[in-house]
This record gives structure tokens, sequence and C-alpha cells, in this order.
């Protein structure tokens, strides 16, 4: 979010947050310039957390926009690598 609001110029952010099957996903999308890369300073460091998490980190922001970037992380509390992020009361 933070990347979007200070670098797209976009008029428009959608975020979306669900979780199928012992995934978290999280879907950022924006309607603004594009041309962000991954491993540029604002993503690269999400990107490795996420990796660290066995999880995956998938950009596509082309020239023009738009930009849509996808998490995946496991969320079970079987896996090693996560500590209650998927909770339910």
């Amino acid at each position: 979010m933070t990347n979007a609001l200070k670098h797209s110029r976009a008029q428009r952010v959608e975020v979306e947050i669900r979780q199928p099957g012992g995934m978290l996903l999280v879907r950022v999308t924006d309607d603004g310039v594009g041309g962000a890369r991954a491993d540029g300073r604002g993503l690269s460091g999400p990107a490795r957390r996420v990796a660290a998490h066995d999880g995956r980190f998938d950009l596509d922001s082309p020239a023009g926009g738009p930009t849509t970037l996808r998490v995946e992380l496991p969320c079970a509390w079987s896996w090693p690598k996560t500590t209650h992020c998927c909770a339910r009361a």
C-alpha cells in the first residue's frame, strides 16, 4: 500500500485478502503508472520476508500500469515457519 500511494500516482488501489486452503492470499492492485520492480528499494525487503516464510511474491507492473502484487503465505498450525497467522476464534 505504501509503495502504491507513494510512487504509482494511482487514483485507485484495491486490496483483497483471502484464506483459501491453509494459505493467506493478499493481492494489491493499483491503476498507477507501473514500472515497479520486485528487486527495487521498496519491494525487495518484503519479497525477502515472504520468501523466508516459504511464500510467493509475484509482481506484475508493466510500464503504463496497472500494477498487481500477489503474496501467498502458508498459514497452517502445522507449518513450521508460521506462528498463528490464521488463528480462528
